[in-house]
């Protein structure tokens, strides 16, 4: 049986931005590959799956745009 060379390690996020700017924020969203879930007038939630050092990475941009309420999933690994 062959056995993995590597591990493969995500970390799931859903993040709720509320912002007076979201023009900005879905920007930054879009840059990292994050999905759109729900939008409102004075709040959006994204998810992102990623590994957990861009996960961090993505939610320090989007912290500089407004208030984030965030859920992490911890590291997931397979190999």
């Amino acid at each position: 049986m062959n056995q993995p060379k590597s591990t493969l390690t995500r970390e799931l996020a859903l993040v709720r931005v509320i912002t007076d700017c979201q023009e900005d924020a879905l920007r930054v969203v879009g840059a990292w590959s994050g999905r759109l879930i729900e939008l409102s007038e004075s709040y959006f939630t994204v998810e992102l799956s990623a590994t957990p050092d861009r996960v961090s990475g993505f939610l320090e941009r989007l912290a500089d745009h407004g208030q984030v309420t965030v859920v992490r999933s911890g590291a997931l690994s397979l190999g």
